[in-house]
């Protein structure tokens, strides 16, 4: 209605001025300009009205956050991610993978028992992999720094990934999914200790 309002007016303006334009009269938003329509403001009281709206269910603390601290946490919130991306694919590869690489009929009541155990045993593996990792990358990240230490990590877990593209037997399988799981752990811990090293200390949660 406030929208409608101003265009009205500004009609009439433009209507009772032969030579065309307005009589150069301002037609200023009535109300609460925090509750306006965005389309109904200007550029720059828009940008004023959205920041106003995130404040309110953005903590105060997170919009102060500097590039750079915005950059690290990106950068491991997609790291962790993409790692337990791959941890939950295999499960959906498997039913294939598992009964091809042991010479099984796909389907067959040994393929649906080879591929129960193996995922198993397989995802028991990865996750102690993971944590091994940890305890392995963090004193060298400590030794070498963190960056440093994420990329070596990242490169180990995407090294360990591809490899399993190439596996034909189970054996080797189970080597690549160990080193993806290494790298993994590694990069959880370094991550995790650059993410808390750039955070200031009244950005933490008490």
């Amino acid at each position: 209605w406030v929208c409608a309002g101003n265009a009205a007016a500004l009609a009439a303006d433009i209507g009772s001025n032969p030579g065309g334009g307005t009589s150069g009269h301002s037609y200023p938003l009535q109300g609460d300009r925090s509750r306006q329509p965005l389309a109904c403001l200007d550029s720059r009281s828009a940008i004023a009205t959205m920041q106003n709206r995130f404040a309110d269910w953005i903590p105060a603390p997170v919009l102060s956050f500097t590039r750079y601290q915005w950059t690290v946490l990106a950068a491991a919130w997609l790291g962790w991610g993409f790692d337990v991306f791959d941890g939950l694919l295999f499960n959906y590869v498997a039913p294939n993978a598992v009964p091809t690489l042991l010479g099984l009929t796909l389907g067959s009541p040994e393929a649906r028992a080879a591929t129960l155990f193996w995922t198993g045993t397989l995802t028991s593996l990865f996750l102690i992999g993971w944590a091994v990792g940890g305890i392995i990358f963090g004193p060298i990240s400590d030794r070498f720094g963190r960056r440093r230490t994420l990329m070596i990590t990242m490169v180990l877990y995407a090294f360990g990934t591809a490899c399993c593209a190439l596996v034909t037997d189970m054996w080797q399988l189970v080597a690549c999914r160990i080193i993806a799981s290494l790298g993994i752990g590694g990069e959880w811990a370094a991550g995790a200790a650059m993410v808390a090293e750039v955070v200031d200390d009244e950005h933490r949660v008490e």
